[in-house]
């Protein structure tokens, strides 16, 4: 059974009233984030929310993008899969641990602020920094299963994390309920495992035969 992870708030504590003040705004940004999106975010309903003076908050973040971005990067979405030497296994409880846990309206919040909100040219640099965090987190994990043999030589890892993303993102925004591990692992296998059979069913390319008169050309 993949083991359910609850993602932390933290990295922002050092101690005193003003680290505190801190981790409840970012908490609050985070929060409304995910029930309002980003559009409709408002620095004065942060600082409602989290009982804290607004100048306070434009003080140590002056814009909306520069809030946001700390509060996303406080905040531990994503933790990196681990290597059991099992690939399915461990991207199955890597998503599962993103996907099944209390902060599923924040991850909700992030998906359509990703999709629907591309208009927004503040959300440009947000959305490229949040992009580079989890590729950073994921990536690697899929590079060694290239490099020793679970996936076939030349596989395209950005495409497969991209096609399981994809899978289960959209269907986190289609319905209420969200995916459970038993579909999260079925969608993961049947990527990883299409992603193989494809490698091994491809024909062997043969080298053109050329002509004696091309040759001494």
């Amino acid at each position: 059974m993949v083991a359910v992870k609850k993602p932390a708030f933290g990295g922002v504590r050092t101690g005193g009233r003003s680290a505190l003040v801190v981790e409840n705004v970012l908490h609050t940004t985070v929060q409304l984030l995910g029930e309002i999106g980003y559009g409709a975010l408002r620095i004065e309903e942060v600082a409602e929310r989290s009982g804290v003076n607004k100048t306070t908050i434009y003080r140590r973040w002056p814009t909306k993008v520069q809030l946001v971005t700390a509060a996303i990067q406080a905040h531990k979405l994503h933790e990196p899969p681990r290597d059991t030497g099992d690939l399915v296994n461990d991207l199955t409880e890597m998503y599962v641990g993103s996907l099944c846990h209390s902060d599923l309206p924040l991850v909700r919040g992030l998906q359509r602020m990703m999709l629907l909100e591309q208009q927004d040219n503040e959300l440009a640099v947000i959305r490229a920094e949040l992009r580079e965090r989890v590729l950073a987190i994921r990536l690697p994990r899929l590079q060694l299963a290239v490099r020793r043999g679970e996936l076939p030589r030349g596989t395209d890892v950005l495409l497969l994390l991209e096609m399981i993303g994809g899978a289960l993102y959209s269907r986190l925004l289609s319905y209420r309920e969200a995916p459970t591990p038993d579909l999260i692992g079925h969608i993961v296998r049947t990527i990883i495992e299409g992603a193989r059979v494809r490698s091994a069913k491809s024909p062997k390319r043969t080298k053109p035969k050329t002509s004696r008169r091309a040759t001494s050309a």
